[in-house]
């Protein structure tokens, strides 16, 4: 069942997101707000290239689907063999990493295949756009955010969470979704696309 900080997020009005999670919550929420206009992708699909040029919004599942249990990746070794294996889906990650800015929620900074991308972007494309990991304030140390930084380009943003339970990220996010909001509303009364 969605929580209120998946509307919030479905609200930030991204065209693409790509979610790491196996599980439907985020998608239910993103078909419902969205009355089953987001088009929904795994990393297996051969035709999520198509859905990038179009006014369709996508969600992308880039560990798999809990429908899918046998090209779910949790392990090493799963990473390894999607990566041989789906190969176009990765360079498609690759293309979007140097053109869309990616901004990171709720996801750990361990996980192999980001490491990578975001490594291999930073290394062999001097001087692109960082984009952002969000945090709490007491979860990453100043050199893990400096490593971040210096080897994946990942711009650190912490958030308080002295409740210890999130809520200060929902009303972070609320905050930039109303700017959101705001932005969207003068582009539609200026024209300005």
């Amino acid at each position: 069942m969605p929580a209120e900080i998946h509307k919030v997020i479905y609200g930030l009005d991204s065209k693409i997101v790509i979610t790491s999670n196996v599980d439907k919550i985020y998608d239910e929420c993103a078909l419902s707000e969205s009355h089953s206009t987001v088009v929904v992708k795994k990393y297996s699909d051969k035709d999520i290239a198509k859905y990038l040029r179009t006014n369709d919004y996508l969600l992308i599942k880039a560990h798999g689907t809990i429908d899918d249990r046998d090209l779910m990746i949790f392990s090493h070794q799963q990473y390894n063999n999607a990566r041989c294996n789906y190969a176009s889906f990765y360079k498609l990650l690759d293309a979007l990493i140097l053109t869309h800015t990616f901004i990171f929620l709720g996801c750990g900074i361990d996980d192999p295949d980001i490491e990578l991308i975001f490594e291999n972007a930073n290394f062999n494309h001097e001087g692109c756009l960082h984009h952002y990991f969000v945090a709490a304030e007491d979860s990453i140390t100043e050199n893990v955010g400096k490593v971040l930084k210096d080897n994946r380009n990942l711009e650190v943003i912490k958030y308080s969470n002295e409740s210890g339970t999130h809520k200060e990220l929902q009303k972070e996010l609320e905050k930039l979704k109303e700017l959101v909001e705001t932005k969207r509303e003068q582009m539609a009364e200026n024209s300005v696309w």
